[in-house]
This record gives C-alpha cells, structure tokens and sequence, in this order.
C-alpha cells in the first residue's frame, strides 16, 4: 500500500513528459487544385452519360483526383490569417500567393488571384520586409517575389493543437506564380536559404524541440468525391499508431545527386520490376516521397519503359498542351504492378491506384495517373503512391519507414 504513492506520482510525470513532449496532428483536406479564374476542370467533350453505349469512342477518362491536392491550415501573421496550403515533403519552405498576385500558363492570359486563400501582409501588424528574393521551383510550375518574415502556426488554434513558433521565421510571399496555384508548406529538409527561399520550418521545429520527436508521419485518404474534408493527417513528433500498423521497412534517406547534400525525402531505388519481371535501370535512380504532387512522375526513360509492358496495344503516350508533361494513354481495364525495391523492402504500385475505380466503360480509354517531364531525373512517388503506406519521415536518424494502413472495420 505504501508503494501506491510513488506509483501515481512515476504515472503522472510520466504523462506529462508525453504532453510536454507536443505532439500535433492536423487533418488534411482533399481539394481541387484552385484557379484564379472560373475554369471547366471537365473534358472539353460533352458530359457522358453513364451508359458506356452511349460514349464518344474518343472520350479518355481520367482519374477524379487527377487534380486534387492534399490541404491544411496555417495561420499566418496578427492578426492571423488562417490559409489552406499544400503540405509538400517535395520541398523546403513555406511560401504563399500574395493577394493580387500574377497567375500564369504559358498560352494563356494571365490572371490576377484575389480570393482568400491568398496572404495579403498589409492585413498583418507583425509583417516585416527582408529585401530578400523569393524564388521556388518545381517539376511543373514556380513561384517568385520576396522573402518576409512573420509569425506562423502550423495548424488552426480554432480547431485544433497547433505548432506554434516562438519567433518570426522567413516565409516566402509570391508575386508570380505558374502551374500551382495554392501556398506551399515544404517538408523537406534545408537547403540554400541566403538568398532566393526562406525557413524551412519542420526543420527549425525539429532544432527547437517544439514537437517530441524529429519525426512526421504522412496519411493521405482515397478521395473519390470533387472535395473530401477527412483527406488524412500528418502527425509531427510521432508514428500515428491511430492509423497505422507497426512499420514494416526502412530506407536511409540520401542526396539526390552523391555530391550534394542532403534536400529532399529521397532514397535509393535498388531494383524496379512489373507484374514480378525486372525492368533494365538505364542510370542511377532515386525516388522521392512528395505529398504535394498529385501524380507519380517517371524520369521519361522508365516512363517508356513502363509503356511498353502495359498491356494492350490501344495505347498511346501523350504531350500535354501548356505544360509539356506527358501521360500514358490506356484501356480503363489494365492490370499491372510496378514495384520498387530498396533496401530489402517492396514498395508495390498497382494500376488499381493510377485508375479510375469505377470507369463509365471499363473497356474504355483512361489516362493514368502516371507522368513525365523530358528533365526529370528522379521518380517523384506523389499522392497515387503515398496514398498505400503510413510513411514516417525521420530527421533524427535521416531515414523513411513505411507501414500498412490499419483496416477501417479497425
């Protein structure tokens, strides 16, 4: 009886080492890439009905969350400006449109953004000029204008636990923008910040011990809806056994190039196979976790590789208008398995994730979601992929874990 005391009071610091420890988990939302223009995100063809008799032999199906990004809140400024951006482990630093900023595709007008999920510092008491350049670049798309700093929280006090920074950090307000058209969130590890980015903020929360391990774990939910408000979480400073089984491989995180250092959430793609045939590497491959794409990206020798064991001949390899990106054309029915290989572990990709799950005629044309640019270098694994695992991304021990997702009736 005695002991009892001592055992109540080793539970209690115990939970509140956990609580200080902070761990913070904010829901994402699944939602339509937003242009500043009232644009048909539709094909150009009339709506098909669900009759597949009925359908135009040239209506190509595409993938419903062909164009949905995986959003949360931030809050910006005093007073805050609360802003749903993309959460990217693509990239480094946390960059938003400015209000009134420029908006560009190349063949078209460009367009003024002035709608709320835009940052607009003069709203802000706290906003402080840097006179520094702001510049990010991606596979597809860019953004430019200048360097502020300014107080942000990951999260939305209204809603939820936040991450909160005790200082101001350098965040990037853009002017001009292509391509993408919502505020970015980089997850990725520092890079150049003296001139043209800004802070990369898990980094510094990892430095500031404002979360209790250095750590994230990514969830992202099948969205098959125009907007689905529970697209899954992220969970800063611990695995999300809520949502995940134990994790079942480890991959080192590496440099996209050996000389260079370490930037993106890349590991080394050891061996590649489809449907269990081996898939000849032409060079050096890496493959990167990129929550804020909503495509996988294949450098465009693999792409034609890929192409040509799909199965079928009516298939086709297509340039995109605008951007330039190409994309594979196929039967709604295809079966395949991609499956990439590193470090003792299989990273499966199955054509049920690149197609829709429901097509208006399973014997119809499909696009998957599977693209290339003529200068990429490395597999970018977006949204179709990511969308199969927990993925834990360490910055304590630089490393990727992968785990299952828990079943629903869980």
């Amino acid at each position: 009886m005695g002991s009892s005391p001592r055992i109540l009071l080793i539970l209690l610091l115990l939970f509140c080492l956990e609580v200080g420890g902070h761990v913070v988990q904010i829901k994402l939302s699944a939602r339509p890439q937003l242009n500043f223009t009232k644009v048909k995100r539709t094909p150009s063809l009339p709506k098909p009905s669900a009759d597949s008799a009925k359908l135009d032999e040239n209506f190509v199906e595409r993938l419903n969350d062909h164009s949905l990004k995986y959003t949360g809140k931030v809050s910006i400024g005093n007073p805050p400006q609360v802003l749903d951006v993309v959460f990217d482990t693509g990239s480094s630093v946390l960059w938003l449109p400015r209000y009134g900023c420029h908006y560009a595709i190349p063949g078209r007008a460009m367009h003024y953004a002035l709608y709320d999920r835009t940052f607009n510092p003069l709203r802000s008491r706290t906003c402080e000029e840097t006179e520094l350049i702001f510049e990010s670049k991606y596979a597809v798309g860019h953004a430019l204008g200048e360097q502020m700093k300014e107080f942000v929280s990951i999260g939305n006090k209204k809603i939820g636990p936040v991450l909160q920074y005790p200082s101001k950090v350098r965040i990037g307000v853009a002017d001009e923008v292509s391509y993408t058209t919502d505020g970015i969130l980089g997850l990725g590890f520092p890079r150049d910040f003296t001139e043209s980015r800004g802070t990369s903020l898990i980094s510094e929360a990892a430095r500031l011990q404002l979360f209790s391990k250095p750590l994230f774990t990514t969830v992202l939910v099948e969205c098959s809806k125009e907007i689905c408000e529970n697209g899954g979480h992220i969970t800063f400073g611990s695995e999300d056994r809520e949502h995940c089984e134990e994790s079942f491989g480890r991959t080192p995180v590496i440099p996209l190039h050996p000389a260079k250092p370490l930037t993106h959430w890349a590991f080394e793609v050891n061996e590649l196979s489809m449907d269990g045939k081996k898939i000849e590497m032409q060079e050096y491959l890496v493959a990167v976790s990129d929550t804020g794409s909503n495509t996988v990206m294949l450098p465009e020798w693999l792409l034609n590789k890929v192409f040509s064991r799909i199965p079928g001949k009516d298939k086709d390899i297509i340039q995109r208008v605008g951007d330039g990106t190409f994309v594979l054309k196929t039967r709604c029915n295809a079966n395949f398995t991609l499956t990439v290989h590193t470090n003792h572990m299989d990273l499966e990709l199955s054509s049920r994730s690149l197609l829709p799950a429901k097509p208006l005629n399973p014997q119809g044309f499909c696009y998957l979601n599977l693209s290339s640019s003529s200068s990429l270098k490395v597999m970018l694994l977006g949204a179709p992929f990511l969308r199969n695992y927990c993925v834990i991304h360490d910055f304590g021990k630089k490393e990727l874990r992968f785990a299952n997702l828990k079943m629903e009736d869980e």
